[in-house]
């Protein structure tokens, strides 16, 4: 699938996958990006790719835009767009008019419940131009054979570069947290941090 031409330059992202439930199925993600508009526009497209057919996919919402009265300017614009493979596109209406080298922030959440995960969890971003820092985050319940780590591939490969091991951090209770930052990251390569998680049925 070609790239969407978008009117806004990504300049940096923090994605945090949280594991909500001990059988590994319920999930909560937010995202948050910082946003410079190229050219004068009011929608931001989010692309993200929704994998798990047969689990529940709920409606993204968006968390950022709150207004001094409690309101938000930016809104979900109608529903979310599906595509071949798993792919989504959801359209955020930023409530104004971005003129060029404004920024914007612009926060959106989503819960999926998913049955029989993969064996390897993972949260990535795949480098867009202009993108300058990366916040890559999992809150997991701990386990003893998690082994989080972090790599990276070219966009045109299927093999990983670089992979390295990565600490578990103490959250809440019962809770581990999983962070890597990525400071300038490549044009044209995607960054994961993944790790272990048990398969398990309904």
């Amino acid at each position: 699938m070609e790239p969407i031409d978008s009117a806004f330059e990504v300049q940096e992202v923090k994605h945090v996958y949280k594991v909500l439930d001990p059988r590994w199925m319920a999930i909560r993600t937010e995202h948050t990006f910082q946003l410079k508009a190229l050219r004068p526009h009011r929608l931001f497209l989010r692309e993200y790719v929704w994998d798990n057919e047969t689990g529940i996919e709920k409606a993204p919402t968006v968390s950022s835009g709150k207004n001094p009265n409690g309101t938000s300017s930016h809104r979900l614009q109608g529903p979310v767009i599906a595509g071949p493979n798993g792919r989504r596109l959801a359209v955020v209406d930023l409530g104004r008019m971005v003129e060029p080298d404004e920024t914007e922030t612009v926060t959106i959440e989503h819960f999926f419940v998913r049955v029989n995960p993969e064996h390897e969890g993972w949260v990535s971003e795949a480098v867009k131009p202009g993108c300058r820092r990366i916040q890559l985050e999992a809150i997991l319940p701990n386990r003893e054979d998690l082994r989080p780590h972090w790599k990276c591939q070219h966009l045109g490969s299927d093999n990983w570069e670089f992979e390295e091991p990565l600490e578990l951090l103490p959250d809440a209770s019962g809770r581990v947290r999983v962070s890597h930052l990525i400071e300038n990251p490549k044009p044209k390569y995607r960054y994961r941090v993944s790790w272990d998680q048990v398969k398990m049925s309904v």
